[in-house]
């Protein structure tokens, strides 16, 4: 079930900035590509784990959970 939210008004459709990543969770996210997807970026995989968190806790539209790390691209990140 998808939890009720509301965007805050003039929130971004998407968020494009520089995120400092503490070298514990970076040792994290190459763990994650080096045992579930070889070859991702560092920044396609925090998208992947981040859109698994999302959809295992309700908080994404059921017709996005579908998409797979390697098809995340320009288009699909959202």
């Amino acid at each position: 079930m998808i939890k009720d939210y509301s965007p805050p008004p003039g929130a971004a459709e998407a968020i494009s900035s520089d995120l400092h990543v503490p070298p514990e969770l970076c040792e994290a996210l190459d763990r994650f590509i080096a045992e579930r997807e070889p070859g991702l970026t560092r920044k396609e995989a925090l998208l992947a784990v981040l859109r698994e968190w999302a959809s295992e806790h309700g908080y994404l539209p059921q017709s996005q959970q579908s998409i797979q790390p390697e098809d995340l691209n320009a288009s699909n990140d959202d």
